[in-house]
């Protein structure tokens, strides 16, 4: 049995509701991917050829935060030149329509 590729993508940013934030970042995400869940620490979702996306948001200070993006999946240049970029393209969208 082949082991499932993972790569991942952290950057640094300021939100001054981390709540709405992941909120509106669920919300884009149901546009396009399935199984979408918002929980306390992390939005999850499935893609449609099995890759899992988990995005992480680790607290720095007040409002700075590590938002994480991990992927795993069976197809690792899937994940690193596809998935990660559309899903930080859509994260960016989320913050453009909830500030």
């Amino acid at each position: 049995m082949a082991h499932p590729s993972i790569n991942y993508r952290a950057l640094i940013n300021s939100y001054s509701d981390i709540e709405r934030h992941k909120e509106c970042i669920a919300n884009e995400l149901r546009y396009y991917y399935s199984n979408v869940i918002k929980h306390s620490r992390a939005v999850v979702c499935t893609t449609n050829d099995d890759h899992t996306v988990v995005i992480m948001h680790l607290r720095i200070d007040q409002y700075r935060f590590y938002e994480i993006v991990v992927v795993t999946g069976p197809d690792y240049n899937k994940i690193t030149n596809e998935i990660i970029p559309r899903i930080w393209s859509l994260i960016s969208r989320a913050t453009n329509i909830c500030g």
